[in-house]
């Protein structure tokens, strides 16, 4: 009996030390928004096609404040597109966006992630979506 005691009460401190007070944070992580700021985004029917060194991304956006940015990065987290916004023109539903991108901007790089995400209104990017790109798939179409 002493030792299913000791146990439960071990079990019950190692559940305690993983909580650290901080909900807002994982619930950030969770779902894509702060509850603070309450900005989020989403992303949806995302599709990408080469054409004549452009690459032209295509999809379903839908944002609390009606804007989202995108920038790319090589796997490194070098910048190879530099942050541009886009504005939906509607708040909370979804809207069709293009991203068009010169493949000159991506060459040298095995994989290009283009992230999509909305901000708070400190300017901190909320919702991230990383799209990764491999660049000799591109190179090809």
């Amino acid at each position: 009996m002493k030792k299913c005691m000791a146990a439960a009460c071990l079990a019950f401190l190692f559940i305690l030390s993983g909580c650290d007070g901080n909900d807002e944070e994982a619930e950030k992580s969770a779902t894509g928004t702060s509850e603070k700021s309450g900005q989020s985004a989403e992303f949806r029917k995302i599709d990408w096609k080469a054409q004549q060194q452009q690459i032209r991304m295509t999809g379903e956006a839908k944002s609390s404040n009606g804007l989202f940015y995108y920038r790319a990065e090589a796997q490194d987290g070098k910048e190879l597109i530099q942050e541009k916004e886009i504005n939906l023109e509607h708040k909370r539903i979804f809207i069709p966006y293009f991203i068009e991108a010169d493949t000159k901007d991506l060459q040298g790089n095995d994989v290009a992630i283009f992230i999509l995400y909305t901000k708070d209104e400190k300017g901190n990017p909320v919702s991230e979506n990383h799209i990764p790109l491999k660049m000799d798939q591109v190179m090809e179409r």
